[in-house]
């Protein structure tokens, strides 16, 4: 019985989570896609800007790891890393990539905000 609560537990808390990640993907993806847009990236489809979307955190996550004692350094390599990541997935230029990361970033505020007030509420 006690084995029974403790797996329901830690299957709803991991489907909560995935549920979770899977809706910051599309809220971040949004997010890029609209800064494509108002970039005027030609070939851009929101799975592209869901792609760029996990690839961009991938990369960041990745990224903070080695250089975690050095934050500066890991943020201007994260940066420039996630402009290349978004030049990449839609063929486009750095000025446009770098106004589709700006909305990104956009999305990354609130994100964090929508975790604050969830936060706040539970």
């Amino acid at each position: 019985m006690v084995l029974e609560s403790a797996i329901g537990f830690l299957t709803s808390d991991l489907v909560r989570t995935i549920v979770f990640e899977i809706i910051l993907f599309i809220v971040a993806g949004l997010f890029i896609w609209i800064g494509a847009w108002f970039a005027r990236i030609k070939k851009r489809t929101f799975i592209k800007a869901i792609i760029a979307a996990f690839l961009t955190a991938f990369v960041s996550s990745i990224l903070i790891l080695p250089f975690s004692q050095f934050a500066l350094i890991a943020v201007t390599i994260s940066l420039i890393i996630n402009i290349a990541v978004i030049k990449f997935v839609f063929s486009t230029t750095w000025r446009n990539s770098l106004v589709t990361w700006i909305f990104s970033v956009i999305a990354h505020v609130v994100i964090l905000v929508a975790l604050v007030l969830i936060a706040a509420i539970f």
